[in-house]
């Protein structure tokens, strides 16, 4: 949905103004303030500004849409942990941190090291550099400041053994983000303190530099840059870097971020200076970068740049994401970017247990993922992730204990994995722009949508709005270039299914580049958990459709009581197993034959005369 088409959907009154800036849109009335005419919001970028002096309000699409309330809330587990707190007051920081700056001033040798790297004098006065000695090492201080308290301190040392440290209770900023406080409509974002200070010392002071490295940038930096009308990324020359760049660009918006491709001889902004680069050299850089490739779209010499820097680093093709089960790698093959993934099974056999060990497996990987859920609410679903993490027998009807929650936050609290949930079923739209400030605040690499079905509203036409919403997560999935896991329903309540039961399925099958289908025998001895034992744990996976597979099946254990399945080998491991080669009845055969004889369930699924008549 752009820009126009969403303010269509509010039914907001506007004009489209040409300025130089580019096309705009002029709404009638501010939805803040109200006031008439002053609010412009730009045709592609998304910005917006409201010039009335006693509102002022600005931004992207993004908190448009959220402040109207078309963005669904999400749960992390990173909002539940309390602010960082740094226990050394701020006037005992600043004190040590001038002591350690006079120290770097004074000190030839420490000097001479800077100089090496072409840093001036006024860089490390301006950004407060120091200097100490520690455990018979020489340490170099990046002090971290933002609205004038220093919020951490990162140590690196320069001589003996390399090692890096941060002040407790530090955390995670941008170096020399008080630069976008300065009002400028342009900054340029680069990888680490060392290039920060390398571009500041060039003369370049809108500049701020990433403190996670090229494959991370927090949520709350996304709200930082929405009101820059430009950003120049310039990330190092390898392929971790570019990839990074590429996926910073799609978060802050591919028409407004500017890619400054450094020479494929150096391998940072550092080593550009140190190798000859001057600041004249670099803005010209600056001013030939080109906003990066339009979804789909690659000049060719991108194409050729991308396969000598995957070449350079060893890595022919993106690997996507594997399953948890080495087994099932075999069979579907890994998740790819772009990929819709249909999860299908009879209500009960562990539909929603499946898709959350997949991105749990993921979040544990620190790659961030969601959860759609229209099911359950969050809450209800902490007592699985703590049977899931700590292999532990949960009680479903008691639920956690304090104790418990307590010791999973702990354990959990760095893990990327965020929750969207609401009671009432959202609509398409709502959904869609969800998913989309996900992926742009949070980096969101895997999603899964639990499910499909809670989203039909209407009785008589649910085959049509089940193939619109199927194609709608299949076209999401490819534009935002991750892999979505979907649960669906089956039509029936006992025996094995396949892709062909799947409810209103001709479409869901067309979409999904893998169905993976869930069979359980039923099983009234109840000793497979505790609180359950609706199900036997063993459980038959059939890949029915694999695009990057053979396809097949195989068996799982259902662990219940810990919400997993396991497939018997060492758990979560990363080693391939053997398929068989002979055509001998399998394990997952011979359970596929124990399930009882299929039957349609009456009561799930309604036909018209008429159906009945094309069916039968």
């Amino acid at each position: 949905m752009n820009v126009q088409e969403y303010l269509e959907t509010k039914n907001w009154k506007f004009k489209q103004i040409d300025s130089p800036r580019g096309r705009q849109f002029q709404l009638s009335h501010c939805p803040f303030c109200g006031k008439r005419d002053h609010f412009y919001i730009h045709a592609e970028t998304g910005q917006y500004i409201c010039h009335s002096g006693t509102c002022g309000e600005s931004g992207s699409i993004y908190t448009l849409k959220k402040a109207m309330g078309d963005i669904m809330p999400i749960q992390g587990f990173q909002d539940l942990e309390p602010a960082k707190t740094i226990d050394v007051p701020q006037e005992q920081l600043w004190a040590d941190v001038n002591a350690a700056t006079q120290r770097l001033l004074s000190d030839k040798t420490a000097l001479r090291w800077c100089s090496t790297r072409r840093w001036t004098l006024q860089a490390i006065q301006d950004l407060h550099l120091g200097l100490s000695e520690e455990d018979g090492r020489r340490w170099l201080w990046y002090p971290y400041i933002s609205s004038g308290k220093i919020t951490n301190i990162k140590k690196r040392s320069i001589t003996g053994e390399r090692g890096f440290t941060r002040l407790m209770g530090g955390k995670s900023d941008l170096f020399n983000g008080d630069a976008l406080l300065s009002g400028a409509a342009t900054v340029v974002v680069t990888e680490g303190e060392s290039d920060l200070v390398s571009l500041y010392s060039m003369g370049f002071r809108n500049a701020i530099g990433v403190s996670v490295g090229a494959k991370g940038f927090n949520p709350e930096w996304i709200d930082l840059l929405d009101k820059m009308e430009k950003i120049y990324i310039v990330y190092d020359t390898d392929i971790v870097g570019q990839d990074g760049a590429l996926s910073l660009a799609k978060r802050l918006g591919l028409e407004r971020s500017y890619n400054v491709k450094l020479p494929l001889s150096v391998k940072d902004v550092n080593e550009y200076f140190v190798k000859g680069g001057d600041s004249a050299k670099f803005l010209e850089m600056l001013n030939a970068s080109k906003p990066f490739d339009v979804e789909g779209v690659r000049h060719a010499i991108t194409v050729i740049e991308d396969m000598i820097l995957r070449e350079v680093g060893g890595l022919k093709e993106r690997d996507g994401y594997g399953y948890p089960w080495p087994m099932i790698d075999r069979v579907a093959g890994r998740m790819s970017p772009g990929d819709l993934i249909t999860v299908a099974g009879n209500p009960g056999t562990g539909k929603t247990n499946l898709v959350l060990d997949i991105i749990y497996h993921w979040a544990r990987k620190e790659v961030p993922v969601m959860l759609f859920e229209l099911e359950f609410p969050p809450e209800k679903l902490i007592g699985r992730l703590i049977g899931m993490h700590f292999e532990r027998d949960m009680d479903p009807l008691k639920g956690p204990s304090l104790v418990e929650l307590q010791e999973f936050h702990e354990s959990f609290k760095e893990v990327p994995f965020y929750f969207a949930y609401r009671h009432r079923p959202p609509d398409w739209g709502t959904i869609e722009a969800t998913v989309k400030e996900c992926v742009r605040r949070y980096g969101i690499k895997i999603m899964a949508f639990d499910n499909i079905h809670y989203l039909v509203r209407s009785v008589n036409d649910q085959t049509r709005e089940v193939s619109f919403i199927s194609q709608q997560f299949k076209n999401l999935a490819k534009e935002l270039e991750i892999p979505i896991l979907l649960v669906a329903r089956p039509r029936k309540t006992r025996g094995p299914i396949d892709s062909q039961d799947i409810k209103d399925s001709s479409d869901i099958h067309g979409d999904s580049d893998t169905i993976i289908l869930i069979n359980r025998r039923k099983n009234n001895t109840g000793d497979t958990g505790i609180g359950f034992g609706t199900y036997a744990a063993e459980t038959a996976i059939n890949v029915d459709k694999a695009r990057w597979g053979p396809g097949g099946g195989i068996l799982l254990t259902a662990v219940d009581a810990q919400a997993r399945f396991t497939d018997g080998t060492v758990a979560r491991q990363e080693e391939k197993a053997p398929l068989p080669q002979d055509n001998s009845p399998t394990p997952f055969d011979e359970a596929i034959a124990r399930l009882p004889e299929t039957r349609e369930d009456p009561k799930e699924h309604i036909y018209s005369e008429k159906q009945m008549k094309k069916r039968y």
